[in-house]
């Protein structure tokens, strides 16, 4: 394929207050790859830093994409890591357009034509005792793991939050029999997030999943270094670089 990534638009649409809105668009040979939403933070780094770097590469060169992205990118800026995921990401769709394949396809000789499925159950607050024969219940109907909400009620006290938070995750564990994935659904703060760290067994959870309501990102990376689980993270972050 002779053809080369001919622009990078990044692009702010309509959203809630709060909400991310920004995407990254890849183009080359009349297609356009998509990776998005982003923060405001990560688009304008994208924007003003990224955008030039890969004027001209192969949209299937990854690994010289992924080079000169990470090249341009400053290294203590912590924002970068996730603009450089922006980019590859859009870079990946954009690959798959061009071939009119899956991305699936594309990083696998013989990809899965099927994926196990998870219940995820938001809606209910996993602390409250009521909940406890909702998750059994779930346990019992073979989804292969289930993540449940974990809020934050910020009018209590954060040692006691980060005692009730970490206990419920003990809970659903026990009562499942194996462990689960947690969500804080934006709920929590910093000083919550790393109380539970200090508190909460490995072994009862695979991931925690959105516990702080912005990209804070010196605070994931904290907590990512405390908690030795399987991922602490923003749901909708590509990747890590």
């Amino acid at each position: 394929m002779a053809s080369t990534i001919d622009a990078v638009r990044v692009l702010a649409t309509n959203a809630r207050s709060g909400d991310d809105n920004w995407f990254i668009a890849l183009t080359a040979a009349g297609e356009t790859g998509w990776y998005g939403p982003v923060n405001a933070e990560i688009g304008q780094y994208v924007n003003q830093v990224l955008a030039d770097t890969v004027i001209g590469e192969s949209p299937t060169d990854h690994h010289g994409i992924h080079t000169a992205l990470r090249h341009a990118a400053h290294a203590t800026a912590a924002v970068a890591s996730w603009a450089v995921g922006a980019v590859d990401c859009a870079a990946w769709d954009l690959h798959g357009r061009l071939v009119q394949a899956p991305v699936a396809d594309l990083l696998a000789d013989s990809p899965e034509q099927t994926v196990p499925l998870y219940a995820s159950w938001l809606g209910l607050d996993a602390s409250l005792p009521t909940t406890k024969a909702t998750v059994e219940q779930v346990g019992r109907s073979g989804w292969s793991l289930t993540k449940w909400g974990l809020r934050r009620r910020p009018e209590q006290d954060v040692h006691a939050e980060a005692a009730r938070l970490a206990e419920a995750t003990r809970a659903v564990a026990t009562a499942l029999g194996r462990a689960a994935a947690f969500d804080g659904v934006f709920t929590w703060d910093a000083p919550t997030a790393e109380l539970v760290a200090d508190r909460i067994d490995p072994a009862n959870v695979l991931w925690l999943e959105d516990p702080l309501p912005r990209y804070d990102l010196e605070p994931y990376r904290l907590l990512a270094g405390k908690m030795p689980l399987g991922g602490v993270f923003k749901g909708s972050w590509c990747r890590m670089m």
